[in-house]
């Protein structure tokens, strides 16, 4: 087994993707479309994400992601969970404050490493985010307003200018947005926007599957302010959902903020059959 930095950039990606694609359950924290989003939008924060693999030949068995100054994100082969104790050991060697780990409550393999490697589970009611699932057996019918349309995102200058408007305040820039498009497993297909009649584009999602393509995830969807209250997010999810399905689907993700204070993206995606079975949670080491 050998453990190594993440390289280029890109590479690095691939290998956590491949991970993240070969262990996927509904009780995940990352499936490789969030990773291809989360890691590819942003260009620039390459050294505030100190990165490393742990591969037995070219297989990946853990990775571990450090977001500087002190929040880790990491995937390990539940066959490997001896492997938790040295993504953390390495994670506190490159964090510049004390470590908080974020993972899925139904990860119980990297749940149990986390408490036998001396961490404590930190509940709270504050911003934590829900794994949502949901079927792909039947997609009801895209309602559009009058003269809107969905097309796939061909002009990607006003595509991420959609969803600058939409995440207001955003960093992604087109050359981050680029980028994404050049990830493993994106497709052109699965990133639909919702075009007003004189062609201003007001919603979008973008879809992934996974390399079976069975499951997808959405990741991410935004709506500009000016065209909100419409039910253009779920139009354009209810398009990407039946194109998933078209393409073999039969399950679908999403991991939105689960906290009070951030109710509307749980209530879309309940309204589109998903329903909540996980939440992230935090461990810090015990004091």
């Amino acid at each position: 087994m050998s453990a190594t930095g993440s390289g280029k950039y890109e590479h690095g990606l691939r290998g956590m993707q491949e991970l993240a694609d070969a262990v996927w359950t509904p009780g995940s924290r990352w499936h490789p479309g969030e990773l291809a989003w989360a890691r590819s939008q942003h260009l620039g924060r390459e050294p505030d994400w100190p990165t490393r693999l742990w591969r037995q030949g070219s297989t990946v068995l853990a990775w571990g992601w450090v977001d500087l100054p002190g929040t880790l994100y990491l995937q390990v082969r539940p066959g490997s969970a001896e492997l938790v104790g040295e993504v953390l050991a390495w994670a506190e060697s490159v964090a510049a404050e004390a470590l908080s780990v974020l993972v899925l409550d139904r990860e119980r393999h990297l749940v149990e490493g986390l408490r036998a490697n001396g961490y404590v589970e930190s509940i709270s009611d504050g911003p934590f985010f829900r794994r949502m699932v949901g079927g792909l057996a039947e997609t009801p019918d895209v309602l559009l307003p009058k003269g809107f349309t969905i097309r796939e995102a061909t002009d990607l200058a006003a595509r991420t200018e959609l969803h600058r408007a939409a995440w207001h305040p955003s960093r992604v820039t087109l050359a981050g947005y680029t980028t994404v498009t050049r990830a493993w497993l994106y497709r052109r297909e699965l990133d639909l926007v919702a075009h007003a009649p004189d062609g201003t584009p007001a919603a979008y999602c973008l879809g992934w599957l996974d390399s079976r393509g069975r499951v997808g995830v959405f990741e991410p969807v935004g709506t500009a302010p000016e065209f909100r209250g419409r039910g253009l997010g779920r139009a354009v999810c209810l398009a990407v959902m039946a194109r998933m399905r078209g393409l073999g689907a039969d399950t679908v993700t999403v991991l939105p903020r689960g906290d009070a204070a951030y109710p509307v993206p749980a209530r879309l995606y309940a309204g589109l059959g998903l329903t909540p079975i996980g939440r992230t949670v935090v461990f810090t080491r015990a004091r």
